[in-house]
């Protein structure tokens, strides 16, 4: 419905709610107006914040990984990568033309790691990077201009605050629960200044925003490579759906069943209706009769026409079509749209234990590969990006720059390819002890028995 919001200036709505059209006549181009406010969600020359275009986009695909079986297990992998085991302390060293970093333990890092919760913040940076490929961290300083604390600020509660003229970086920060909900408010935001590394302590608190690049068209937000694989979640998420809305209800049209038209006029009724009830009684009979439980199969019934000796009259024929859709079917689209999105999200499906029925992941050693190719191609960046804030408390709080953070790797030990001549190796005895044969075991095995796994 068209309606007048202003002299001469009317509004069409469309599609969703708030969505409209802003239509004007005469010659008079000075009434204007502003339909960026869309219930209570400020937007557009109206808002204190720079938006995120579709401010919604977070809550959709957090909403999607939710229903899916397997997109938040692919969310969490590439997160736990990243975080590996945690934060070390090491120094540096220059060997032949590499750096090596060497462990140490060091108490008063230890103790420092501790205060500030930083064995919290690193896994908490590497899921907020692994969801939005960016975070926001918040730096808070005693009186001293020693860190009181440093936290992660979840990405949904926070906006760049809108830039006045003539800026070109962002100066400060909106923070508020309600960003892209009905509920938001400009007036219930927390202004936060933004975080100056030419003076760290400069506000009490400061805010941080960590995140690669900007990719073009992206300069005030980043976007994750996954986001692109929206539609296949979609895809992936009904499969399950339609199966378990086809198991109780049936997937498709089982029985044909066809009556001849005047089957029931042989009946003797008083009156059209005691026909029709008599007639549905038959019917839901006949329908339980071909059902095995809870109505999981679909029973078309037809009328047909017969002359005098019973032959049936041509006529309108329903044959029911036989699906070409079947088990395999649903579970190849699953597994190729399960694919798609591991590959969205940078992580190996072997490692997120997605199945695609590939040899990929099947053995110790193709798992190890797997784990060391994340850890050294796939996650470095998610890595340095989480070190980026605490590189910088280091310095602020006057650490031994001698040392430095890093975080742990994750080891796998796969006995499959363990050396013989390893002391960890069961197999290893003291009559082999290069490993470069078997030992003759003390008992042969009868004919009727197996030898055992050499793996077991």
């Amino acid at each position: 419905m068209i309606r007048q919001i202003a002299n001469n200036v009317y509004v069409v709505p469309y599609g969703q709610k708030g969505a409209a059209s802003v239509v004007t006549f005469g010659r008079d181009a000075s009434t204007t107006v502003d339909a960026s406010l869309d219930r209570g969600r400020a937007t557009g020359t109206k808002a204190d914040h720079i938006p995120r275009g579709d401010d919604k986009v977070l809550y959709r695909l957090h909403e999607l990984a939710c229903a899916s079986p397997n997109k938040w297990q692919l969310i969490y992998t590439k997160a736990d990568f990243a975080a590996g085991l945690g934060l070390g302390v090491g120094t540096r060293q220059v060997v032949g033309d590499e750096i090596k970093l060497t462990p140490v333990i060091d108490p008063v890092y230890q103790e420092w790691i501790d205060r500030l919760g930083l064995d919290e913040f690193v896994p908490a940076a590497a899921l907020q990077l692994s969801f939005a490929e960016e975070f926001y961290v918040r730096f808070a300083f005693e009186s001293g201009q020693k860190l009181l604390s440093i936290d992660v600020v979840d990405v949904f509660d926070i906006r760049p605050a809108k830039l006045e003229k003539g800026q070109t970086k962002v100066t400060a920060y909106l923070i508020n629960a309600n960003y892209g909900t009905p509920r938001f408010k400009k007036d219930e935001y927390v202004r936060v200044p933004a975080f100056d590394p030419t003076d760290p302590a400069k506000y009490p608190v400061s805010m941080l925003r960590v995140c690669r690049p900007a990719i073009p068209g992206q300069k005030f937000f980043a976007l994750s490579p996954w986001w692109g694989t929206e539609n296949w979640t979609k895809v992936s998420n009904k499969v399950p759906v339609f199966n378990d809305k086809g198991l109780d209800n049936g997937y498709f049209i089982t029985h044909h069943i066809s009556i001849p038209d005047d089957y029931f006029d042989a009946e003797g009724f008083e009156n059209e209706d005691e026909k029709k009830a008599h007639q549905k009684k038959v019917l839901d009979a006949m329908a339980e009769t071909v059902a095995s439980y809870e109505n999981p199969n679909k029973v078309l019934f037809t009328f047909h026409k017969t002359d005098t000796m019973g032959k049936e009259l041509p006529g309108v024929r329903i044959t029911p079509l036989k699906s070409t859709i079947d088990d395999e079917a649903f579970l190849n689209l699953y597994n190729a749209a399960n694919i798609a999105q591991a590959q969205g999200h940078g992580v190996l499906p072997a490692l997120a234990g997605i199945e695609t029925g590939a040899k990929l992941g099947g053995s110790g050693k193709e798992l190890e590969a797997s784990a060391n190719y994340m850890q050294d191609f796939l996650t470095v960046q998610h890595r340095r990006l989480i070190l980026k804030p605490l590189l910088i408390a280091q310095k602020i709080d006057g650490l031994d720059p001698a040392k430095t953070l890093y975080i742990q790797r994750i080891k796998t030990y796969t006995y499959d390819v363990t050396a013989k001549s390893s002391p960890d190796n069961p197999r290893n005895a003291e009559s082999d002890p290069e490993g470069e044969s078997d030992p003759e075991p003390k008992t042969k095995p009868k004919p009727n028995q197996q030898k055992p796994d050499a793996d077991q």
